[in-house]
């Protein structure tokens, strides 16, 4: 899918709209991130339809602040803990494909999200931005009471 392209697909009974969003991975320009509505989401008091946003592995992307006037995003599952890999050989540096801590606080600001749900960051060795590093971050950004954190094996309520 390119920017901004919708899908429809029916899932369980259910039809959902599937949005792909703007993003910065690695080279290749491919959309790993998406919004998903539904009907069953409901609208806004202003008229946006609910939504909640999937980052996939992106850096910040400033044309994601378009999310806003399009969806009212009620959460914003993100794939986060500034992950940097080597993409040019030595002694170019390692590019950095995944949002740090400061960079998913902006983008949560900047799509007015009601939650920031962060994902993925313990998951791999190229990630250097960890849960308290992160979790500091959020405090440092005014974020952190929007925050939940997702614990494996337990069920979290978030909306």
């Amino acid at each position: 899918m390119t920017p901004w392209e919708t899908v429809s697909a029916k899932i369980g009974g259910k039809i959902f709209d599937i949005t792909a969003a703007p993003c910065d991975h690695v080279p290749g320009d491919e959309c790993v991130g998406f919004v998903i509505r539904a009907e069953s989401f409901g609208i806004s008091s202003d008229g946006r339809p609910n939504a909640i946003y999937f980052s996939g592995d992106t850096v910040y992307v400033p044309e994601l602040v378009q999310l806003a006037g399009c969806f009212h995003i009620a959460a914003a599952l993100m794939n986060i803990g500034e992950a940097r890999v080597q993409i040019e050989a030595p002694p170019a540096p390692k590019r950095q494909i995944t949002m740090g801590g400061k960079q998913a606080s902006q983008l949560f600001r900047d799509i007015k999200s009601d939650w920031i749900i962060p994902m993925h960051f313990d998951a791999w060795d190229h990630f250097t931005q960890h849960g308290e590093a992160l979790r500091a971050e959020f405090e440092k950004e005014g974020v952190a009471d929007k925050v939940k954190w997702l614990v494996p094996g337990k069920a979290v309520q978030v909306l």
